[in-house]
């Protein structure tokens, strides 16, 4: 049983059209690219590395210009999720992608002024 806060966090990502049984399927599995996502952003900011921002950048950007194929959904629905008996994700609808697009941007940004101020 999900809580109001996560029906409607899920709904505002494009997840609306699934049943309550499915959301309560993927809440947990749809954490894991932001999560793993957040991690490689902090590592890249600790470090200041203006290269690991960039290639970090390609991350958010296989998930805006492809549904089935951003490079964390597949590692999680070819590997994690079989370690841990977990659905496969579903296409990322829309509303994610545009966050994905944003996230694209701003990594994008951080890279090259980390980049021009070392």
């Amino acid at each position: 049983m999900l809580n109001e806060f996560t029906k409607n966090n899920l709904d505002k990502q494009g997840f609306g059209n699934l049943d309550q049984d499915a959301k309560s399927c993927y809440a947990w599995p749809l954490r894991f690219a932001p999560g793993v996502g957040t991690v490689l952003i902090v590592v890249g900011l600790t470090l200041q590395s203006p290269a690991f921002l960039g290639l970090g950048a390609v991350v958010p950007l296989s998930g805006a210009l492809f549904p089935r194929g951003m490079i964390l959904d597949l590692v999680y629905n070819f590997g994690v999720r079989h370690l841990f008996h977990g659905p496969a994700l579903p296409p990322t609808p829309t509303p994610r992608r545009f966050s994905y697009l944003l996230s694209t941007v701003l990594l994008t940004g951080s890279a090259l002024s980390s980049g021009l101020l070392t």
